[in-house]
């Protein structure tokens, strides 16, 4: 996984709640927002708490969200977890 904001940063894997934000670099974070099936919907916050960019894939595809030229997130939807109700990203 690579978070860009300014400097990238990486990461091997990340799990991540439904519903639940996931904190990123320069005040930014990341929610996996609905699952349906083996597709997920991902929304991009700012520092403000404002939805800047969405995104839905499926299992083994790239999440790239985007600010603007500001911030750049990069991963891979590795899985999604009926039982614990989460998400797994990864490199």
């Amino acid at each position: 996984m690579v978070f860009c904001a300014g400097l990238c940063l990486e990461a091997a894997a990340v799990e991540i709640a439904i519903g639940e934000s996931y904190e990123l670099e320069g005040g930014y974070s990341i929610k996996p927002v609905n699952v349906y099936g083996e597709k997920a919907h991902f929304s991009l916050y700012d520092e403000k708490g404002g939805v800047v960019a969405e995104m839905a894939v499926n299992v083994g595809e790239r999440v790239n969200l985007n600010h603007e030229k500001i911030f750049h997130f990069d991963a891979i939807l590795e899985s999604i977890s009926r039982t614990d109700n989460t998400v797994n990203l990864g490199v």
